[in-house]
């Protein structure tokens, strides 16, 4: 559970450098969006084409999204 994966990270020092390495990614991110060098945007499930890559999806949801990539298959 997300409660055991807490206490996993609290009590292990090893995880303590992945904590750093996101808190820095976190202010590099937010020092980009605020010199307006990078927009984040919301993007709805539905319109998430990075699932093509990363997913298992069903032809009811690739096919859409393949649309929105502009890739076509037979």
């Amino acid at each position: 559970s997300n409660f055991q994966s807490l206490i996993q990270l609290a009590l292990n020092p090893e995880f303590h450098l992945h904590i750093k390495y996101v808190e820095i990614k976190y202010h590099m991110l937010q020092h980009q969006v605020k010199k307006q060098i990078l927009q984040i945007d919301y993007i709805s499930i539905n319109e998430n084409v990075g699932d093509i890559f990363i997913n298992a999806l069903i032809p009811e949801k690739f096919k859409p999204l393949c649309a929105l990539l502009t890739v076509y298959s037979n």
